[in-house]
């Protein structure tokens, strides 16, 4: 599996949540939820193919993207001593801190 900073992918949800800002928009609206990402890390250990699965609404699909496209390069994925794209999902939730 690829690793994230020496870490996996809980390293990587971590990083994601302390660079989120939430939307003004959507607090604004009291709009709360999950957004799903699915992408690629490529044998380079870029992130590629973006897209959203599911999400509540736009302003968090749009925050959520432009976190994991902020991503430092990952440790790419090997499979049988060959370097190898790994698709993953994460899940990101927002929810307002009161």
């Amino acid at each position: 599996m690829p690793s994230f900073q020496g870490g996996d992918l809980m390293t990587f949800r971590n990083w994601v949540m302390q660079k989120v800002k939430y939307p003004q928009i959507a607090q604004e609206n009291n709009i709360t939820g999950r957004v799903t990402l699915q992408f690629v890390i490529e044998k380079d250990g870029r992130l590629t193919g973006i897209k959203v699965l599911a999400s509540p609404d736009a302003s968090l699909s749009e925050e959520a993207i432009r976190v994991v496209q902020s991503s430092p390069k990952w440790t790419p994925g090997k499979q049988r001593n060959q370097t190898v794209r790994v698709k993953y999902t994460l899940p990101i939730e927002f929810r307002i801190q009161n």
